[in-house]
C-alpha cells in the first residue's frame, strides 16, 4: 500500500490525499481519492492513518484504515503544527508557529479514542520542523545541517524492538535433531566482523556461513547438511569479543 498527499499538477492549488494498493506493482489501484484534502502531513502506525489537517477541525485526526477504502475516524485532537513520525502509542509532531520550531511534542495515542498530552521535548540546539526524524521504538533520531540527534523517550520503559538488539545472542538450531536442514538464528548489538562456522567433534571446520561485517540486528540462515553423516556437530558465533558455541545433531 502506498500513500500519496501533494498536487496533480504545478502550481495547482488542488491537493490530493490518494491510497494506492501495489499488489499488482505493473496496475497500481487507487482505492481511496481525497481531493481539496486538508492534510498537511501524515504517518502509518499498525492500520492508523495520523494526519494533521489545517481545515474543518485542525489539528490531528486518527484514522482507522484496516479498510483502506473506507478510512474511519476513531479520534481528534486539537493543535497545529507537522507530524514527525509514530511509534509505540506515540505520535510526535511540531507544533507550527515560532519559536515552537525548537519543541518535539509526545502525543499518546494508545486509547485512540482519546488522545492526550505525553510529554514534550525543548532544546535550543534543534529545529525539528527542518530537517528528517526517524522514530524507532522509544529512541527518536533527528538530522539537520550536519549534525545527527538522538533522544530517548523515556516514558517508554520496554520496547521489543531495542531490547531485541542490545545484546550478541546465538540461539538454538530448529529443528534439532534435523534432517538435512536446520535453522540457525542469532543477534549482535554493534557493527562487527562475524564469523559463524560449523565443526564436526574433532573440532575440523565442515562449513563457513558467514564471514563479513554486519550491522545491529537479528539474522537468521538456512544451513543444508546433506552431504555429511549423521552425528554430533558444533556451529560458533563469533563478534568482536563475543563467542558462543552450540551443539545440533544430524540424525537421518
Amino acid at each position: 500500500m502506498i500513500f500519496f498527499y501533494g498536487h496533480e499538477t504545478w502550481p495547482s492549488t488542488d491537493r490530493y490525499f490518494l491510497i494506492i494498493d501495489i499488489a499488482d506493482p505493473y496496475n497500481p489501484d487507487i482505492i481511496y481519492s481525497e481531493l481539496n484534502t486538508t492534510i498537511t502531513s501524515f504517518t502509518i502506525l499498525n492500520q492508523l492513518l495520523i494526519a494533521m489537517e489545517a481545515g474543518g477541525e485542525p489539528g490531528i485526526h486518527i484514522y482507522d484504515i484496516s479498510q483502506p477504502s473506507l478510512p474511519e475516524e476513531k479520534g481528534y485532537y486539537e493543535c497545529n503544527g507537522w507530524i514527525r513520525g509514530a511509534h509505540t502509542n506515540y505520535c510526535y509532531f511540531v507544533p507550527y508557529l515560532p519559536p515552537n520550531y525548537d519543541q518535539l511534542i509526545m502525543l499518546d495515542i494508545s486509547d485512540v479514542t482519546e488522545p492526550k498530552l505525553g510529554g514534550y521535548y525543548v532544546s535550543s540546539d534543534i529545529d525539528f520542523k527542518s530537517g528528517f526524524t526517524s522514530i524507532s521504538g522509544n529512541r527518536i533520531y533527528h538530522s539537520n545541517l550536519n549534525r545527527v540527534y538522538l533522544l530517548v523517550n523515556d516514558l517508554i520503559s520496554s520496547v521489543d524492538e531495542y531490547n531485541e538488539i542490545k545484546s550478541f545472542q546465538l540461539k538454538q538450531n530448529y529443528p534439532n535433531p534435523f534432517n538435512p536442514t536446520t535453522k540457525i538464528e542469532f543477534r549482535i548489538a554493534d557493527f562487527e566482523f562475524v564469523s559463524l562456522k560449523v565443526y564436526d567433534v574433532l573440532g575440523n571446520e565442515i562449513a563457513n556461513l558467514v564471514n563479513e561485517e554486519k550491522p545491529a540486528g537479528t539474522y537468521e540462515l538456512n544451513w543444508n547438511a546433506a552431504n555429511l553423516p549423521s552425528g554430533v556437530y558444533f556451529y560458533q558465533l563469533k563478534a568482536g569479543s563475543f563467542v558462543e558455541t552450540k551443539k545440533m545433531i544430524l540424525l537421518r
